[in-house]
């Protein structure tokens, strides 16, 4: 699932900016938005990406027995 939401993300970052870029000749000033919008979400995202999986589990409410002590 979340690599199905990763996916989207990119789809829908893509297609974000290739709306932004759209257009006859579009300004240097939107191009500059559009780049720099594309590049804050892809920290963002990348960020939260690597800190969720650099976080370790949390321990189990309910720990399983050691072996031979059940």
């Amino acid at each position: 699932m979340g690599i199905v939401a990763l996916v989207v993300w990119l789809v829908l970052l893509l297609s974000a900016a290739l709306v932004g870029l759209r257009g006859v000749g579009p300004l240097r000033a939107r191009r500059a938005t559009v780049w720099i919008a594309v590049g804050l979400s892809a920290v963002l995202v990348l960020g939260t990406l690597i800190a969720v999986l650099a976080t370790p589990p949390p321990l189990s409410e309910y720990p399983l027995p050691e072996w031979n002590r059940a």
